[in-house]
């Protein structure tokens, strides 16, 4: 990670320090933006264009706010094993559903799993997933943005 970061800070010739870079994340237009509340305005502008209008679209999802609250519900179990049917207990929809969300956010490069290593190749398949965002500012978001979801 260190390496790539000292690449790209060559590359762009900024000085931008370690927590910005995992604060915003590589967005091109992120990492251009010259202050910390134009990165932050950017970045809710992705969430809302990228998240509420392109995923919504792909897969037909109905309802934003079920998105956004499974968005904040994985952010609040990052890096902990998370179970489907919780997710779909607590947002009041099916767990198929549920599933195809979440596949959908990977699809999507918001989100990646690692699933449960165990010697006993039976039980690592049904072992439960842990669930990263890629961008951390995405989650950090997630975490902060208490019900107010962005313009579209």
């Amino acid at each position: 990670m260190v390496r790539d970061f000292r690449t790209i800070r060559s590359q762009t010739g900024r000085q931008d320090d370690l927590e910005a870079f995992l604060l915003y994340g590589t967005y091109p237009a992120v990492l251009n933006a010259p202050t910390n509340a134009a990165k932050r305005e950017i970045l809710e502008e992705l969430v809302g264009s990228y998240l509420l209008k392109d995923v919504l679209e792909l897969d037909r999802i109905r309802s934003s706010k079920v998105l956004l609250d499974l968005l904040r519900l994985l952010a609040y179990q990052t890096g902990s094993e998370v179970s489907m049917n919780e997710l779909a207990i607590k947002l009041g929809i099916d767990g198929k559903t549920t599933a195809r969300y979440v596949d959908l956010l990977e699809k999507g490069f918001v989100l990646f799993s690692l699933r449960g290593y165990s010697n006993n190749l039976r039980k690592e398949l049904t072992r439960k997933a842990k669930y990263y965002f890629l961008a951390l500012r995405l989650n950090l978001w997630a975490v902060s943005n208490s019900g107010r979801a962005p313009s579209v």
